[in-house]
C-alpha cells in the first residue's frame, strides 16, 4: 500500500483588536501546524461563541458554517449561547512549520460600550470536525482559544441617515 501524510498538528491563537461601537472590525485567529506535525492541513474547523452585542458579518474566506447545527445565515448576532462551527479550507495546504492567520469580520452594537467582550473558540489539533465546546469550561485547554480587546469598547461613529425633502 502507499504510505499516506499524517495528520497535522494545529495551533489557534485568536486576538482581537480595539472595538468601536457599530464599526466593523476582525477577530484575527492565527493557525499554526507545528514544525514537527505528521503531514500538512488542508482545513481547519474552527467553533466560535460570539458573546452578547457582537455579530458575526460573514463566514471567514474559504469557510462553510453552521449556527446551532443548521446552516449559518449570516450576519449571526451574537447572544452567547450560539455557536458557530466554520470548516475553513487552507489553500494552499499549511505545511509542517507554517502558519496562516484568518480573518472573521464582526461588529459590536451599542449594548458593549464600555465592556470587554471575550470571544471564545475552539478547534481540533488535527484539524477535524466537532471542536470541544468553546466558553469559559472549555475542555481540553489546549483547543481552546479567546479574544478579548485590550481597551473597551468605545462608543465610534454615530449612524447619521439624512433625508432631503422639497417644500
Amino acid at each position: 500500500e502507499p504510505v499516506s501524510e499524517g495528520a497535522p498538528t494545529l495551533t489557534v491563537v485568536k486576538t482581537a483588536p480595539a472595538i468601536a461601537a457599530n464599526t466593523a472590525f476582525v477577530y484575527s485567529f492565527v493557525v499554526s501546524n507545528d514544525a514537527d506535525a505528521a503531514g500538512p492541513a488542508t482545513v481547519v474547523n474552527i467553533a466560535d461563541l460570539p458573546p452578547v452585542g457582537i455579530t458575526l458579518n460573514a463566514a471567514p474566506a474559504g469557510g462553510t458554517c453552521t449556527a446551532g447545527g443548521a446552516a449559518a445565515v449570516f450576519p449571526v448576532v451574537g447572544d452567547g449561547t450560539v455557536v458557530v462551527e466554520c470548516a475553513i479550507a487552507l489553500t494552499p495546504a499549511l505545511q509542517p512549520g507554517e502558519e496562516r492567520t484568518i480573518t472573521w469580520s464582526a461588529t459590536a452594537d451599542v449594548t458593549t460600550i464600555g465592556s470587554t467582550p471575550v470571544n471564545h473558540a475552539s478547534y481540533n489539533p488535527d484539524g477535524s470536525e466537532n471542536p470541544p465546546e468553546p466558553g469559559e469550561n472549555c475542555t481540553p485547554a489546549e483547543s481552546c482559544t479567546s479574544g478579548t480587546p485590550d481597551e473597551p469598547v468605545s462608543e465610534g461613529a454615530p449612524t447619521l441617515t439624512v433625508v432631503k425633502t422639497a417644500p
